[in-house]
């Protein structure tokens, strides 16, 4: 049953099977590469200019797409898709919660709940400090692989992506005004 609030709101999610990557895909369980914790020591005693090797793990990690669309469509505008983790918001408090829905905390991003039949999820938060890049042609593998998948819709993955945005440009300045005279007289 639907109240009035929900009656008329549009729908957060699509599901479907694309053959091309969107700024709101969801990607549950997506395998990315995790350095050695020693990478650093590593570096410091390899030769400069020579390449090294060393061995990496293979993790997973439920990712949203934060590139551009009209970047991931158009052909030469880069090799990369920029993503996002995301986890079950269950994970935090009910007031740490509260705060992400409310855009308080501005490095994370709350995602509704999703009723797609056969890809159902609850409220998801999206941190923006888990970036990773990873190369297109893998991400478009590994999503033709996941067969039908979620996709945040307008005008949702517009305000995903301004919270994005916003998180990365924000600027952060020293605020030393000095003190104000106790009586101001108008001129």
């Amino acid at each position: 049953m639907t109240n009035d609030k929900t009656k008329n709101k549009p729908k957060w999610y699509q599901g479907g099977q694309w053959k091309e990557l969107e700024q709101g895909d969801l990607l549950p369980a997506c395998p990315i590469l995790t350095p050695p914790e020693n990478l650093s020591q590593i570096l410091a005693t390899a030769e400069a200019g020579k390449s090294v090797e060393i061995q990496s793990s293979i993790g997973y990690a439920n990712l949203i797409v934060t590139t551009q669309t009209c970047d991931l469509q158009n052909e030469g505008k880069g090799e990369t898709v920029l993503l996002c983790a995301y986890t079950d918001a269950s994970k935090y408090t009910r007031n740490q919660q509260i705060d992400v829905s409310k855009g308080k905390r501005v490095a994370q991003y709350m995602l509704d709940r999703c009723d797609l039949s056969g890809l159902k999820f609850e409220h998801q938060i999206v941190d923006f400090r888990a970036v990773y890049s990873l190369p297109i042609p893998f991400v478009l593998e590994f999503a033709k692989n996941l067969g039908r998948r979620v996709r945040v819709r307008s005008p949702y993955k517009e305000n995903f992506s301004k919270a994005f945005g916003d998180y990365f440009s924000r600027v952060a300045l020293p605020r030393n005004i000095s003190e104000l005279p106790k009586e101001v007289v108008p001129k």
